[in-house]
């Protein structure tokens, strides 16, 4: 209980500034949300990038553009399968619409841009035209009668909605395949498992039947896993010098080329609520950091009290620090308790961060009390009136 009396002695009157630096603190946890949230897409290209630690390239998939692997090796492709399914999702599945003869039906694309991944040379040529075997197709319930499975289908008309400009007639064939006979991974949609891709063809609100079109990805094993994008390895100077001839098209990028494009998005979409929070976290960190500093200097006229009374430096230190620590704690718990308020899944690794800044501030805290109060003449102090 003394102890506790003496630990109070160093508050303010009626907790007034202990309540601020206990708000300022939740007010850190709050304003980590729209930071991490802007972050997401950079923190999880670096930590990809670190997973990785080799040259890499990220495919995003888009209209007209068409990889090659170059992984072989039975090792790295079981590492590229454990790197999709422990990184957070990254690029976006691209799709394409179209219509077959007389039908009310609704054609989605899945990675298009990956077809070539099925060994089927599909591709974009300069006349717009297509040249490819039949794809697959996974085929509404409702149409399997009409459509059963290794039936071809002789597809209408093709635009992808991104540039629906391009509208053609292409000379391209479907081949209906069953959910057992696909031989490859897939992604559709923020990712599904086999089981599901029928599901998802008939629920889909087009209004119409469904279809879709699955590019397969030889080499990764058909497991559950959803990556929504594809890493390929730099395994020459000339494949790197060819690959970059494709990245202009904007079709490929490079890790560094991925954090100054996530950079601008930042910038470019609304820069106001990102810039807003890290400057006013800023500011609470000032603050905390303000009143530790201060809490300590004008902790003296004290210490030399208890160092009057009998106690040895030591324990006048601790008592000293734990003001702090225990203002410190209250603050954290309070921003524990408004972690479940602040996003809709809790993540504690924002709550953790910012832990981790308070042991960094009380830290600096504890060095500057030790280091000033190991010179000090607690006699010399109250003859000056300090």
């Amino acid at each position: 209980m003394k102890l506790l009396r003496l630990v109070r002695w160093a508050y303010s009157r009626f907790f007034v500034r202990e309540v601020i630096i206990v708000l300022q603190v939740a007010a850190m946890l709050l304003l980590s949300v729209p930071i991490v949230s802007q972050l997401a897409n950079l923190l999880s290209i670096i930590r990809m990038a670190d997973d990785i630690r080799e040259p890499a390239l990220f495919f995003e998939s888009d209209q007209h553009f068409f990889a090659q692997s170059y992984v072989t090796d039975e090792d790295m492709e079981e590492h590229l399968h454990q790197i999709t399914s422990a990184v957070e999702h990254v690029g976006m599945t691209a799709y394409a619409l179209g219509g077959l003869p007389g039908e009310n039906t609704d054609i989605f694309f899945y990675n298009d841009a990956l077809v070539e991944m099925t060994h089927l040379r599909a591709y974009l040529t300069d006349d717009r035209a297509w040249d490819a075997k039949a794809l697959p197709v996974v085929v509404n319930k409702g149409l399997a009668s009409k459509y059963p499975v290794g039936s071809e289908i002789e597809a209408d008309s093709i635009y992808f909605p991104i540039v629906e400009e391009y509208r053609w007639n292409p000379d391209i064939r479907f081949v209906v395949v069953g959910a057992e006979d696909i031989p490859y991974y897939y992604h559709f949609y923020g990712g599904a498992t086999v089981k599901q891709l029928e599901s998802i063809a008939r629920e889909t609100n087009t209004g119409s039947n469904a279809m879709i079109v699955l590019s397969g990805f030889d080499f990764v094993p058909k497991r559950e896993i959803d990556p929504s994008y594809l890493l390929f390895t730099e395994d020459s100077p000339e494949n790197i010098e060819q690959i970059n001839q494709m990245i202009s098209e904007g079709s490929a990028s490079s890790f560094s080329a991925m954090r100054r494009q996530s950079l601008f998005m930042i910038l470019a979409a609304n820069p106001i609520p990102f810039v807003l929070a890290l400057m006013m976290v800023f500011l609470c960190v000032g603050s905390v950091a303000s009143y530790a500093y201060v809490s300590i200097i004008s902790y003296k006229r004290r210490f030399a009290v208890y160092y009057l009374c009998g106690m040895s430096r030591a324990r006048g230190l601790v008592i000293t620090l734990s003001s702090l620590a225990l203002l410190l704690l209250v603050a954290l718990a309070a921003a524990a308790a408004l972690l479940p308020f602040t996003v809709d899944k809790v993540d504690y690794s924002k709550y953790w961060g910012v832990a981790a800044l308070l042991l960094v501030i009380y830290a600096a805290g504890a060095l500057t009390a030790a280091l000033r109060y190991r010179g000090l003449d607690p006699i010399q102090m109250l003859h000056q009136n300090e």
